[in-house]
């Protein structure tokens, strides 16, 4: 029977942890398509969610043997591409604890060191033994057809929603590499949140070309996409960064429903030349375009959809999204049933997902109300817990239990308006060096790297350290 990702609607039920969600699916479509990985040459593979529970089985009962017990931290060093699905997923059916890092990533090191890995998961042993002496071939592993049913590894029924899962690194103030980790309850809360808001089911389809090693990436798209049961199509960073343009094709090509992106892929899409060479390039199937970034441009988003509004995309696709690292995901989605955004002077970053909460803080520590401009500050049920080895947060970052984010803005009839980003990176002027990174994109050498990028601050960090070598 050939696997198809076309089928039956059928809302997902909520689940405990992803691994349920993988099991539920399994069960229920085990030939479906659940991600297709569009590679070099426009070449793609495919996954079933049966195929996919059965190589991440294998994973895990592979760590097993090699001696991983509950907690254990195991690196994902892996370019963009099916075997990081069934990695991360085989990692925690393990009882381990995942660690992406994507490949060839220059703080690679400094990970490895800060959460003690005992494992990790390569690509033809691509570490050297020299570096790290617990290297494991994922590619060896699948391709090993003596266990082609491996033994079950029953770490599913012991698991507990409250279990570490994730360890995402992100660089702070002081440029030194903090470890946010994030419960199986922490993760699931993201994805019913954001599942909730946006309404997805089992017969959409979701594309993606952001890193998988980074929390929108991992969680808005592959674990968002296993949760809800829909399709996941999959690009390379370093595709999107060679042509932006491919990003849209796929999106015709796949019939994509939603597919989400920075400001900046918008406004390089907006610029770019793009030149219809197939009379069937469509839009239309695209509802919902989320964006997302610090700031969001008026102008270069209605240059956008006005530039593509022949080919079928509508306004009304548009969703603009405020987050940050330490939340996990999205705290705020906007909801447009018309085209009326079109007309605003700001962009509403829209109302706070379910349980999730956003108020404005004042200098004086008090609660603003509506149209009055402070400090947006956030209380969830999704946000990590603490920083790995056990340092808390610091004290100024919370205020009785609300997550103070350093961004200005201010809420209009319980809409959340941004007004400025106050997130302090590790280089003095983010202008000069957004135009320092745009010049190395263009030119092209940094695009054999761009799987590697955790996010943008772990692209600005390999940039400041390759100044600092040279």
């Amino acid at each position: 029977m050939q696997a198809s990702h076309n089928s039956k609607p059928q809302r997902a039920p909520h689940f405990a942890t992803i691994l349920h969600a993988l099991r539920y699916w399994a069960t229920e479509k085990p030939q479906a398509i659940f991600s297709t990985f569009c590679g070099e040459n426009e070449e793609s593979v495919t996954i079933s969610y049966q195929a996919l529970d059965r190589q991440s089985q294998k994973i895990a009962t592979y760590l097993k043997q090699q001696g991983l017990v509950n907690g254990d931290r195991v690196l994902i060093s892996l370019p963009q591409g099916l075997e990081f699905l069934s990695s991360f997923l085989g990692v925690l059916k393990a009882g381990g604890i995942a660690v992406p890092t994507g490949q060839n990533s220059p703080a690679l090191n400094e990970i490895r060191k800060d959460c003690t890995a005992k494992f990790s998961l390569t690509l033809n042993q691509h570490l050297s033994s020299s570096f790290f002496n617990q290297n494991i071939d994922v590619d060896q592993i699948l391709k090993n057809e003596k266990d082609s049913e491996p033994k079950k590894v029953e770490s599913i029924h012991i698991l507990s929603p409250s279990d570490a899962s994730l360890i995402q690194y992100h660089f702070k103030k002081t440029s030194r590499l903090k470890g946010l980790v994030f419960t199986h309850i922490h993760m699931m809360s993201c994805i019913a949140a954001l599942k909730n808001k946006l309404h997805t089911e089992n017969e959409d389809t979701l594309l993606s070309w952001l890193p998988l090693h980074g929390n929108v990436g991992l969680i808005g798209c592959f674990l968002y996409s296993l949760y809800t049961g829909s399709h996941f199509v999959l690009m390379r960073p370093q595709d999107f960064m060679k042509d932006p343009n491919r990003w849209l094709i796929e999106i015709s090509k796949n019939k994509a429903t939603i597919s989400m992106a920075p400001m900046a892929a918008y406004s390089l899409c907006s610029r770019k030349d793009f030149k219809f060479t197939t009379k069937d390039f469509d839009l239309s199937t695209w509802k919902k375009a989320l964006c997302f970034g610090p700031t969001i441009s008026l102008p270069r988003i209605k240059n956008f959809f006005f530039k593509f509004e022949k080919k079928g995309l509508l306004p009304q696709a548009f969703i603009a999204c405020y987050g940050l690292s330490e939340n996990g995901l999205a705290a705020t989605v906007s909801s447009f049933r018309s085209d009326e955004w079109l007309s605003l002077r700001d962009i509403s970053r829209g109302t706070p997902l379910l349980d999730q909460e956003v108020r404005i803080l004042g200098p004086d520590g008090k609660f603003l109300g509506e149209r009055k401009t402070g400090e947006i500050v956030l209380r969830t049920h999704s946000a990590a817990i603490n920083y790995f080895n056990g340092s808390k947060f610091p004290k100024d970052l919370y205020l009785d239990r609300w997550l103070k984010t350093g961004d200005e803005g201010y809420l209009n009839n319980s809409e959340l308006f941004l007004m400025k980003s106050k997130k302090i990176y590790p280089y003095p002027s983010k202008t000069l060096l957004a135009r320092r990174i745009m010049s190395y994109i263009m030119t092209g050498p940094i695009l054999s790297v761009m799987s590697s990028l955790c996010s943008l601050k772990t692209f600005i960090y390999s940039l400041i350290q390759q100044k600092k070598l040279s």
